[in-house]
């Protein structure tokens, strides 16, 4: 199999914990906000009050691993959900150095499979199964709730999902969250 060549890392103080980011210049400016708190403050601030070493953090559209790698520090186990091919192979990389981080490559989806749509390009915040963007599209393995939540071990389950508009299609598939 071809192996992807190793991207460059950066270390950035997020929200009291340092976490490791590939280091690309596409990521720069977001960098900037993210080292100045400037980046969704709020997701963080719930994040450390329901998080604890009891408790499992799945994230479903984890992108580069920013909230997935700061989760490693406080939750018990992280699985981080992500269907975007560079984005994919960045989390596989870097969650080598944090042993709780789990990568399922695939999104959300009713079905086996789902075609996901780069706005510009693959690895930005903005892939999508939206039918929107301009950039390249990918058919990527879809993952229902029962199969990404069958990855977390017992005990207390803390889920974030951010898959860019796409909630609303899966607004019944996330339902199945009351059952966990």
């Amino acid at each position: 199999p071809q192996t992807s060549p190793q991207v460059p890392t950066v270390e950035i103080d997020v929200f009291g914990y340092s976490i490791r980011l590939p280091e690309l210049r596409r990521y720069a400016k977001f960098y900037d906000k993210l080292r100045a708190g400037k980046w969704e403050a709020r997701t963080f601030q719930v994040l450390g009050k329901h998080l604890d070493e009891q408790t499992h953090y799945v994230d479903i559209g984890a992108w580069i691993g920013v909230t997935a790698f700061w989760a490693s520090h406080v939750a018990k186990s992280v699985i981080a959900v992500e269907p975007d091919p560079d984005c994919v192979a960045i989390l596989r990389q870097l969650s080598a150095s944090y042993p709780k981080v789990k990568v399922l490559a695939g999104a959300l989806a009713r079905g086996p499979d789902i075609r996901l749509h780069a706005v510009g390009d693959f690895g930005s915040s903005e892939t999508t199964a939206l039918n929107v963007g301009d950039g390249p599209s990918v058919l990527a393995k879809g993952l229902a709730i029962e199969e990404i939540m069958g990855q977390a071990a017992a005990g207390p389950v803390f889920v974030k999902i951010d898959i860019e508009g796409y909630e609303y299609e899966m607004a019944s598939e996330i339902a199945k969250l009351r059952r966990y």
